[in-house]
């Protein structure tokens, strides 16, 4: 989940429980509020009623809402209130709601109880009234400040993510200085200062150990050349066989670590970008031309081969890299096959697969295409990783996939 996504979410739920308790807890004061005012005037209605009996002797009588009579008790109540219900017999006897003082008091020697009502609905009707506007309101000025909220928030993560686009297209083959944006946020200006500061140092150390490996690769090639070129005199001359055993055993290994030389430095041009040159290059011409050049490592294994092509392979490359890429794939297809195999072959405008019977067992994915993972003792375990690279070049996807005995490669455009 984004950051801001969790604090608008986080911040829209404070606020709807704000709303939930001020409005519950809003309903209720104004509530005891009216039950107050309510008290006061049933007390004051209470008086005049005392008033007027002290004076004239008459008693009113006005049901539901003024009962006055003589009190049986000659006992003095103080005043009581509460909620009671009283049938409508306009209203089909509907029972209606009603808040009562009652009481018994001595005027003039005289006991008389004194109920007086008043309609709850009168002022439930008022509570209605006051608390709808103001839950309104309320809502309103919630909603509006989520959205100044939301609006604020995108306006200072804005930079931040200005910034943080930056460092995801940045890359250090194609070098250049890292820009960041500066947000007037002491936090965020603090991490850009760290993260320049560090990615300055990284580049730096990426440029060193980039000019150490071409520098390195370079310098091999003479004297491995030099050592191979001397051993294989020494194989043409006469000399005991154990001798020569331990000589072609030394020409072997320089063999080896030349290949090996070679496959790191075409890893360093292609991460480098080194193959400028690009044109319209058919994949599939080029699957087909490598088939009869390997004939010699096919026929001796019975591997038999099985084309299915729908439409030419076309891609946009550095033809020395198409070459390497389709052989690549096409010698790890033989040297990982096995006896009396199958090579498949399918080819589309948008998709070049390569299948091979082998081992019952995937490698794993996850693995596959890193450098010097091995499926054998014979390889370096750079090829597919030569693959990768030249795929990730061109945009271009791989897969790679196992079933029922069959390991196949996929290109995708």
């Amino acid at each position: 989940m984004r950051l801001l996504t969790k604090i608008n979410r986080n911040y829209l739920v404070l606020l709807s429980v704000m709303l939930i308790i001020i409005s519950i807890a809003g309903y209720y004061i104004i509530k005891l509020r009216f039950q107050y005012e309510a008290k006061e005037k049933l007390l004051q209605t209470a008086g005049l009623i005392h008033e007027q009996i002290r004076q004239t002797g008459a008693t009113i009588n006005l049901p539901p809402v003024i009962e006055v009579r003589e009190s049986r008790k000659h006992k003095v109540q103080e005043p009581v209130f509460k909620e009671i219900f009283i049938k409508n017999k306009a209203e089909d006897n509907e029972e209606e709601p009603y808040f009562e003082l009652w009481e018994t008091v001595n005027i003039s020697g005289e006991y008389y109880d004194i109920k007086i009502r008043q309609s709850i609905l009168e002022y439930e009707d008022m509570i209605r009234a006051i608390a709808y506007p103001l839950l309104a309101m309320l809502l309103s000025a919630f909603i509006f400040s989520f959205l100044i909220n939301y609006r604020f928030n995108k306006t200072v993560w804005k930079d931040f993510k200005q910034n943080l686009q930056a460092l995801e297209n940045y890359s250090f083959t194609h070098g250049g200085e890292l820009s960041l944006k500066d947000t007037n946020i002491l936090e965020f200006d603090h991490l850009n200062a760290i993260i320049s500061g560090l990615m300055e140092k990284l580049s730096r150390e990426y440029r060193l150990l980039k000019q150490f490996t071409e520098n390195a690769s370079h310098e091999l090639q003479t004297p491995l050349a030099i050592i191979s070129l001397n051993l294989e005199e020494l194989l043409q001359e006469q000399m005991p066989e154990e001798q020569l055993s331990r000589v072609y055993s030394i020409f072997q290994s320089i063999k080896k670590l030349d290949k090996l030389n070679r496959s790191l430095l075409l890893l360093t041009k292609i991460e480098n970008e080194q193959f400028i040159n690009e044109e319209l290059i058919n994949l599939t011409t080029i699957f087909k031309e490598k088939l009869d050049e390997y004939k010699v490592l096919t026929e001796p294994k019975n591997i038999k081969i099985f084309q299915n092509i729908n439409a030419d392979f076309k891609l946009s490359m550095n033809p020395e890299l198409a070459v390497i890429l389709i052989n690549n794939l096409l010698l790890n297809a033989i040297r990982h096959n096995i006896e009396k195999g199958e090579i498949k072959f399918f080819s589309t405008a948008d998709e070049l697969r390569i299948c091979n019977t082998g081992i019952n067992k995937a490698p794993d994915e996850r693995v596959i295409f890193k450098r010097f993972v091995k499926q054998n003792s014979s390889s370096f375990g750079l090829g597919l990783a030569i693959v990768k690279e030249i795929c990730n070049l061109y945009a271009l996807k791989i897969k790679y996939s196992f079933t029922e005995n069959q390991h196949c490669f996929a290109l995708k455009k």
